[in-house]
């Protein structure tokens, strides 16, 4: 396959009416590819880090990436970092850290952008590389599976493509760009593989390019295979907000991971799912962009998907009592109530004098006798009215304030769930 404006044009025309954010370093990847995008006539808008490690190089970059973005009427993004007083304060990984801060600042622009695409200029070289990064970690299959050209909301247009062809590309059209020096350096492990060891080993075999790309391809086969065996139980839970256990137990590792990953979380966040599988009822972690996922007795509530409980109450004024009675309807004393009654979250300490109990009870202990779901429970609202809680919906009322065949005048409580997803119908 040959780069040629024509043939790249034709293979990403689908994106037309879609807006792609392009992580612009000024290196010849990312301008080739902002120049591609550009004569397509895609709406493109670019997003640069200034890591500021670099001193005038740096701010050079940043300036070179100015100048380009406002001779193509491109809109442009920069975010200034001081990544040498994070690391300090931090510490870790140099690379890491910087990447972390690359993919937070994109990933912040297509949160705010529904649809819109992140272009990346990854090419053959880095898909190499990689393969062997993730080989001398141990990688499963997700890492030696390396990086897909279409990922969710990332796109890599020229990854079949090498450095050297997009060098050629840039060159033949009098296209400049901005060498970073700092790839040279044998300090990090890419550098070493990039400018050492790739280059050894394809002195000695000739196709050893070729049989790594076929390797890659061969495990995005396998990935993609694993990720369409789980699709149907990531739908039903991004549509319930919940994951029975036995349903994750008996998944294969490798779909344990795609079905993480498919539904939001990263790879740190992975291990401290492992650890909730193991823990107690009730314990949960936080994430990212899942916020908490909460261990239940049958399996997992992901609060990002899960629904809200929220509820609504209205109050008629019946002549008399029923002949039985609901677990969302109420009838209290109307000369027993202080104040409005209403609903509210309930709060730590709550109590409640439960109708047929003697004394008093928590209304956590309520909540958890309940069976309702941990994450339910902490969103789980109390009708009260100015004095004391008067009603559990759904489990519990308190016998103080119930109206009786004496009361002179009734008010009837009803409270409607909103939404779908409960324990209670």
């Amino acid at each position: 396959m040959t780069l040629e404006l024509s043939t790249f044009k034709k293979k990403w025309e689908f994106l037309a009416h879609r807006k792609i954010f392009i992580g612009l370093s000024g290196g010849v990847d990312s301008v080739v590819l902002l120049r591609l995008l550009v004569l397509c006539g895609f709406d493109v808008e670019a997003l640069h880090v200034n890591y500021q490690l670099r001193g005038a190089d740096s701010d050079a970059d940043e300036d070179f990436v100015c100048a380009i973005c406002q001779q193509l009427n491109v809109p442009l993004f920069v975010k200034r970092v001081n990544t040498n007083s994070i690391l300090k304060s931090e510490g870790g990984n140099l690379q890491a850290l910087a990447r972390n801060l690359r993919y937070a600042f994109f990933q912040d622009f297509l949160d705010e952008n529904e649809h819109a695409l992140l272009a990346l200029g990854h090419h053959k070289n880095d898909q190499i590389e990689t393969f062997f990064l993730n080989l001398a970690r141990k990688s499963g299959l997700r890492g030696l599976a390396c990086m897909l050209e279409i990922d969710q909301s990332k796109i890599r247009p020229l990854l079949h493509f090498s450095k050297q062809e997009i060098i050629r590309f840039a060159i033949k059209n009098n296209w400049s760009w901005r060498d970073d020096k700092s790839n040279l350096s044998l300090k990090y492990s890419r550098n070493v593989l990039r400018n050492k060891y790739i280059p050894e080993m394809q002195q000695h075999v000739s196709n050893i390019d070729e049989a790594v790309l076929n390797l890659i391809d061969a495990f995005q086969k396998e990935l993609r295979k694993v990720q369409g065996s789980i699709s149907d139980l990531v739908e039903k839970i991004v549509r319930t907000g919940f994951l029975k256990q036995d349903d994750f137990i008996f998944l294969s590792d490798n779909q344990k991971v795609e079905l993480l990953f498919a539904l939001g979380l990263n790879s740190v966040e992975l291990k401290s799912f492992y650890k909730l599988v193991e823990i107690q009822k009730g314990k949960f972690i936080e994430t990212q962009k899942l916020a908490r996922i909460f261990k239940e007795k049958e399996g997992f509530s992901f609060e990002y998907y899960f629904p809200k409980v929220e509820m609504t109450i209205s109050f008629s004024y019946p002549d008399k009592l029923p002949d039985s009675f609901t677990k969302n309807e109420f009838y209290f004393d109307a000369d027993l109530i202080q104040g409005e009654i209403r609903l509210r979250t309930w709060q730590q300490n709550d109590r409640i004098k439960p109708l047929g109990m003697k004394g008093s009870k928590l209304i956590s202990d309520v909540l958890h006798d309940g069976k309702l779901k941990s994450i339910e429970r902490i969103q789980w609202p109390v009708l009260v009215d100015d004095e004391q809680v008067i009603a559990c919906p759904f489990l519990v009322v308190s016998r103080t304030k119930i109206a009786t065949n004496q009361s002179v005048k009734i008010i009837c409580v009803k409270v409607q769930k909103i939404g779908k997803g409960y324990l209670f119908p």
